[in-house]
This record gives structure tokens, sequence and C-alpha cells, in this order.
């Protein structure tokens, strides 16, 4: 007997973890991505001379899941000592993405099959198959099962686009919206600097390889990118930059991007959730961060590894007999 075909929809750390899974199961995965680069929101940018993280550096995880985390990081990101840690639940361990995670999650991707495309439709086949429309008038790819990995809001758009029954618990989901600056620049700097300033809920600027180069992210707090959300692209960027500038002054800023990151925030979507299939006559699930608070905090690693061990329990499950 072949292999069972998934089409995982999606390349983030949920759709990655989930094609490890499925691998090892004896599947056969494949991940549909629009993105150039895998990872989501815990990829990297090309910034001037250097790769910049444009999501949170440090996550929490329950200790059940070091496995998963080891399987998908292997040794590039770092346990934090009980002194580095404000905030951690006594039954959660927090780790930070070294200085080779995001080059790490790259080669990880490499090792899956993979096909570079926008899912804008999708739709069972008569013969029980799901088939996946790219770029709506482009190839069609069909799966025994499909995965759904987008944030809560994407995943409704594409089922009402496709009039697939969209199941309750994903009528209330909204976005929460962050404006992002990522760019490079020349500071001498000894340590990462964390800014407390109204203007911006996190600064990060860090050395790279060169000697007085820097990458910097900036996220702006949510009252200000509430407001600064519809301005026209280079207003918002010259509104960050000149923002950024005064928070750091002696920061000289050679390269820099806005990138507009949409959070799925409205639903706490529980791992048994995503271990049921979107409707019970289709093998199709949905996992992820996207599916569970704000995708930006902390125990976001947490979520999409819980998903996507459920989601991957699921479909298992259905195809086992």
């Amino acid at each position: 007997m072949s292999a069972l075909q998934v089409g995982i929809v999606g390349g983030g750390i949920s759709g990655l973890s989930l094609a490890q899974h499925l691998s090892r199961s004896g599947a056969s995965p494949t991940i549909i991505d629009k993105a150039v680069r895998l990872g989501g929101r815990f990829s990297a940018r090309p910034v001037g001379h250097s790769l910049v993280p444009t999501s949170v550096r440090s996550f929490n995880v329950r200790h059940d899941q070091i496995p998963d985390v080891r399987s998908l990081f292997d040794e590039t990101v770092v346990r934090l000592t009980a002194s580095e840690v404000n905030d951690s639940a006594a039954d959660s361990l927090s780790w930070r993405f070294g200085v080779d995670s995001f080059e790490h999650i790259t080669k990880i991707s490499q090792t899956f099959n993979r096909v570079h495309g926008l899912v804008t439709h999708v739709a069972p086949t008569a013969s029980g198959r799901i088939a996946l429309q790219l770029w709506a008038n482009g190839p069609t790819l069909t799966y025994d099962a499909v995965v759904l990995t987008p944030p809560g809001p994407q995943l409704v758009e594409l089922l009402r686009r496709s009039e697939i029954k969209i199941p309750n618990r994903l009528q209330e989901v909204r976005y929460s919206r962050q404006l992002v600056f990522i760019g490079s620049g020349r500071k001498v700097l000894p340590n990462e600097p964390h800014l407390a300033d109204d203007f911006w809920s996190n600064v990060y600027v860090k050395k790279t390889n060169k000697t007085d180069e820097v990458s910097l992210a900036a996220y702006a707090s949510h009252a200000v990118s509430e407001r600064l959300w519809e301005q026209d692209a280079t207003a918002t960027q010259a509104d960050l930059a000149t923002a950024l500038h005064s928070s750091v002054p002696d920061l000289q800023i050679d390269h820099g991007d806005v990138k507009r990151w949409r959070y799925a925030n409205a639903l706490h979507l529980a791992a048994r959730d995503c271990g049921q299939a979107l409707q019970p006559s289709l093998p199709m699930w949905a996992c992820g961060d996207g599916l569970g608070g704000p995708s930006g905090t902390a125990w976001g690693v947490s979520r999409a590894l819980s998903t996507a061990a459920a989601a991957r329990d699921g479909l298992l499950s259905a195809f086992s007999g």
C-alpha cells in the first residue's frame, strides 16, 4: 500500500512539526506555502547583509514538549535559567532562539516535499480526497488528507471562499494588528537593548558578524499599530524610522522595511479540537499557533506543537482502518 499523501497548507512551526510527525509515521507529507522561506513568523528576513528575525526571541513549552523542541530546533535553542525568566509557569520551560535557529529552520524545511504557492480554494473530490487550488487559476494538487495551518481569519476566509461549512468554533476569530520595523544599520552595542517606550512594545538591536553593523527589529505597540495601520506604506515606514531614531538616537539606519503582522487573537482552540476533522465527512484538519491566542506571545511555539500533534493523531486515527 502506498504511503498516505498529506497536504499541509502552511510551513510555519506547526506545519514543519506536523511534517516531521507524519514522516516518522510512514505518511508522505507535502508542505504548500506562499512564502519563499519556510518557518512562518519564526523565520528570518534578509535585510542588508544579515537575516533579521521578525518574531519573538524566546518561548515557553511544557516539559513533555522538549522532544519536539529538540527535534525541530536541534541545539540552536538555549534553555533559560530561572534567574532569566520572570513569568514562566512552574510546569513550563523557557527557551531562547540562538544565532543559528533561523538558518536551522531553513535547513529543516528543505528535508520535506515542498510546493511554493498560495492555496486559494479547497474542495472534496468524488474519490473522497481533497483538492487544493493554487493561485485561483493555477495547478490543482490532490491529497488523501489535508491539514490547514493558517491563522484563524485566513482559514475562515479560505473555507468561505471554497463554500465549505465553517465550524462554529472558528466563526468569531478576529485579527490583532502589529507593525514591525525591520532593518539593519550601524551601532556598536555591548548588549541587546529592550526599551521601555510607549511607542514600542519591544526594540531589538543586535550585532552581526561585521564590526559595526547591527540588525534591528522594532515592534510598535498595539495602540500605535492601530493608529498607523491604514496609512500609506512609505509614510508608515518614515514614522517608524523617525520614532526609532528618537528611541535609539545613535543608531544609523542603512536598510529598513515594514511588516504588518496580523495575529489571530480571539479564539483559544484546544488541542483536542485540532484532533477533530473540520467536517465529519471531509479528511481535513486544522492546527497551528494562529488558532489560539496572539501569535507573537511566548506560548506560540507550545500551541503550534500541541495542535500539530493533535492533528497528526486525529488524521492517522481516521485512516487507521
